[in-house]
């Protein structure tokens, strides 16, 4: 057996490892980064990284900010932008929101997570190896701070514990609140689970429900006692064992298939509801046509100690582990909640019928040779900070002719809800990348609401002038994406999809 040395960083430190495996995991999660989609990269001023220094000398946080100073500088880690929790064997990670500076999910305001997560490859490159355990989304209490993680006081959660929920591994323990007391406490989490935990003889039975098959994500508070279930000892030998209430189970058999997955978490400040919808949105920016959406029950104040103790503010962050098996956890963020919550739309008006159609709309048809304008409405909502140096890149859809026949060939403008001249920030036809086909235009101004509540400007339009194609026969025209890359928001939209008419002409 040939056995490898490797080096992995752990909160800032280099351990070394040895296993028959190690230098494949760092090359899986080598991979996994190289495929990163489009992201923010990391403000180290924004995130803190889980302190473990009260957990036992052995514990130690594995995350590492891709492409940041916050990890040791010439190491073996490529510097790419994503946030890596966990990579081989035995290992816990925990990275949170810095709420001091203005990172944080504000209760009374809409707010939006928007990420990528990668759960690893299909299977490993070293064959025989098992995926585990997983990731959570966690929302807490500022009051806890960056020690939280499940502990009992002297040893750190692993394995099914994920780093949130509660840790059932002394034998001895016959209450179920003792159970719920080494979890992170004042939380809501969202896991993603790669394995399925249902062994009782070895204590690893957190997912002992029958609708739970495999790979799932569920969600509920970890330090709630009504979260985990007691079981008697059931053959002679055994002893208690515990599992949990998962809420809202969803069995995912492609957690880790090689692939990124989209996440948007959002807080409804009305209902108190947290909404998830993974595999929303493909690669391309473009919507999935099957997304998986849950909304949770309405989630109390009193579940993160009460509304006066967190100051309307919640911490949030995520949290990881691996035990004998392992994979490379990833996560690359579009959208940091209280940074800028920004909405973008996109319609289309058919200046020759004088009528505008979204994708809602039932009559979206055109005729050949109409005059058509396509429509993106970008809006900020709220924010600590304003939606900086935003650009648009548009695709064009099918058989419409995008120019405008001036000499200048000016495909359209910006506006903006400021009061401001419509013709000062024209898009031109030279702005087309010769490469890609696709429009590419840096919005001059930033979005924003001022600190006296005036919107100076919060709202820009952009409209970019076309033709229908004269058609031989009706011709449908899918709709397209326009992806908008800013300092802190990225996200997408899609045109509606609409119908070219062949225009009769009589005789």
């Amino acid at each position: 057996m040939i056995v490898s040395l490797g080096l992995a960083i752990r909160g800032g430190e280099i351990v070394v490892q040895a296993g028959t495996s190690q230098q494949d995991a760092m090359q899986e999660a080598r991979d996994g980064l190289a495929m990163a989609p489009d992201n923010l990269g990391l403000n180290e001023t924004q995130f803190s990284y889980g302190d473990f220094s009260g957990f036992g000398s052995s514990a130690r946080n594995s995350a590492i900010l891709q492409n940041s100073s916050m990890h040791s500088t010439g190491t073996s880690y490529d510097p790419l932008m994503a946030i890596r929790m966990t990579n081989y064997i035995n290992q816990e990670g925990a990275i949170w929101s810095n709420v001091d500076n203005g990172n944080y999910v504000n209760i009374n305001n809409k707010q939006t997570l928007s990420c990528w997560l990668y759960f690893g490859p299909s299977q490993h490159i070293h064959s025989g190896d098992s995926f585990g355990d997983g990731m959570a989304f966690v929302l807490q209490n500022p009051a806890n701070g960056i020690s939280s993680f499940s502990h009992n006081g002297t040893t750190i959660g692993t394995g099914e514990t994920l780093g949130v929920w509660g840790m059932d591994t002394d034998k001895s323990i016959d209450s179920i609140q003792k159970i719920a007391d080494t979890a992170i406490q004042d939380s809501w989490a969202l896991e993603f689970d790669t394995n399925a935990n249902k062994s009782k003889v070895s204590n690893d039975d957190f997912d002992d429900e029958s609708d739970i098959t495999g790979q799932h994500i569920a969600y509920g508070y970890p330090g709630d006692a009504s979260t985990y279930v007691k079981h008697s000892a059931d053959f002679i030998g055994s002893s208690n064992y515990y599992s949990m209430n998962h809420s809202g189970v969803r069995n995912i058999t492609t957690l880790h298939d090689g692939n990124w997955h989209h996440l948007t978490v959002s807080w409804d400040p009305t209902t108190f509801r947290i909404t998830y919808k993974y595999n929303d949105k493909n690669l391309d920016g473009s919507k999935s046509d099957t997304p998986l959406i849950s909304t949770s029950d309405p989630v109390h104040a009193t579940e993160f100690g009460g509304k006066s103790a967190m100051t309307n503010k919640l911490q949030w962050g995520f949290t990881a582990t691996s035990g004998s098996a392992y994979e490379p956890n990833l996560i690359a963020l579009e959208s940091i909640p209280s940074s800028v919550e920004g909405t973008v739309t996109s319609d289309i008006t058919d200046n020759t019928q004088n009528r505008t159609f979204s994708e809602t709309d039932t009559n979206r048809n055109v005729n050949s040779g109409d005059s058509l304008s396509f429509n993106y409405h970008l809006r900020f909502d709220s924010g600590e900070n304003k939606w900086l140096n935003d650009v648009a890149q548009i695709t064009f859809p099918s058989n419409v002719t995008f120019k405008n026949g001036d000499a200048n060939q000016v495909l359209g403008y910006v506006t903006y809800n400021d009061g401001s001249d419509a013709k000062a920030e024209p898009i031109y036809a030279s702005e087309i990348d010769q490469d890609t086909g696709r429009l590419k235009h840096s919005i001059a101004k930033d979005l924003y609401v001022s600190s006296d509540g005036t919107y100076r400007p919060s709202e820009a339009t952009i409209t970019v002038n076309g033709v229908a194609n004269d058609v031989t026969s009706t011709t449908k025209v899918d709709s397209v994406s326009a992806h908008f890359d800013s300092d802190n928001l990225i996200t997408d939209t899609d045109t509606p999809d609409f119908t070219i008419k062949r225009l009769r002409l009589s005789v």
